[in-house]
Parts: C-alpha cells; sequence; structure tokens
C-alpha cells in the first residue's frame, strides 16, 4: 500500500508538472537520494527525488475509534508517511529546481486532501489522503539531511496521514510452533 500511494502521487505530480512545463520526461522520481555506499542513488541531475522518510502508526485515531470511514469497516490501521521532495539541481539549472519546488507546493496547497477521484492510480481502499506541510527546526532538518548522507538541497517535507494497512490474511498471527526440543536438556 505504501509504493502504490507514493507512486499515484509521484505520477500525478509528473502529469501536472509536465503539463506546466511542457516537459516530456519525467520530473520527479521516486528514489532516495544516496545509496548505502554514500554514493548518489541515481547518477543524473535535474531531477526532484521523492523519497519516504518514515512511518508512524496514527495511534490517536486507531486507539480512539474516531474514524469510521469504509476503511474502518476493513480491519485497518492507519499509517501516516513523512516524504521528502528534494530538488537535485546545480549551477545554471538550480532556478529550475526551485521553480519545480515551487509548484510541488502550489498543487498541495490547492489539493491538501487527496481523493481517489484525484489519483486514479490510488488503491481505491483509500477514502482520502489529508497532505501536510511539515517545518522541520534547523537542528532536525540538519539531523535529517545528515541522516541522508547528502548536501542540504531545496526541499518539502511532507505528513501523509491516513494511509490504511490491512490485516493480510496469507500472514500468520503467532509463530509456528516448534517440535523435538527439551528445554530441560542443557544448552550450548
Amino acid at each position: 500500500m505504501i509504493y502504490e500511494v507514493l507512486q499515484a502521487i509521484s505520477d500525478e505530480l509528473n502529469d501536472h508538472l509536465k503539463y506546466r512545463f511542457n516537459e516530456t520526461e519525467d520530473i520527479i522520481v521516486l528514489s532516495n537520494l544516496m545509496d548505502l555506499s554514500g554514493s548518489k542513488a541515481l547518477q543524473t541531475d535535474n531531477q526532484v527525488h521523492m523519497m519516504l522518510v518514515r512511518m508512524e502508526e496514527d495511534k490517536t485515531i486507531n486507539r480512539s475509534g474516531g474514524y469510521h470511514g469504509s476503511i474502518a469497516e476493513g480491519n485497518a490501521r492507519l499509517f501516516n508517511a513523512y516524504v521528502l521532495f528534494a530538488a537535485n539541481f546545480s549551477g545554471k539549472q538550480y532556478p529550475q529546481g526551485l521553480n519545480y519546488i515551487s509548484r510541488i507546493l502550489e498543487y498541495f496547497v490547492a489539493h491538501p486532501t487527496l481523493l481517489p477521484s484525484d489519483l486514479p492510480d490510488i488503491p481505491n481502499t483509500m477514502d482520502s489522503l489529508v497532505v501536510e506541510l511539515n517545518s522541520l527546526e534547523e537542528r532536525e532538518n540538519s539531523n535529517l539531511w545528515g541522516s541522508i548522507g547528502s548536501k542540504l538541497m531545496p526541499h518539502l517535507y511532507y505528513k501523509l496521514n491516513y494511509i490504511p494497512i490491512y490485516k493480510e490474511s496469507g500472514f500468520a498471527k503467532s509463530a509456528p510452533s516448534v517440535s523435538g526440543l527439551n528445554p530441560n536438556a542443557g544448552g550450548l
């Protein structure tokens, strides 16, 4: 579900930006900025990276039973995703990166709640997705960029509220039992 939501948002923003700027190539790429070795994850510049930074369970709504939409009937838990949009543009292309970041901000100001009709590729099990700009304090921002392993870039940090995660019937609720072990026999 997380991938589907992020990909649907990436696709919608790409369609919006390509139309607005008369572009043919995707502007937003769903990718981390750095790989595990500390190198650039993609060897291309002049794109806006969209990456998942962290997830959290929405304990307020899950515990209070305060949500009564269609997902509550499907035995789902609600989660929030924190997503970073980072403009990887430098030199003479830097103003273009700022322009794309501005347009992403404008898009979410105009669409603070995304409905399935706004995102045709979003899973039909979602009622809506609330998008909220999340401002970080200077220290938090520094810690975030240090954790990513990248230099600071023009960016937006959003919280995507109410992503439903359903219990999968294929997953066992408990670990399978192990037979043939004698708990009284000495260990190693």
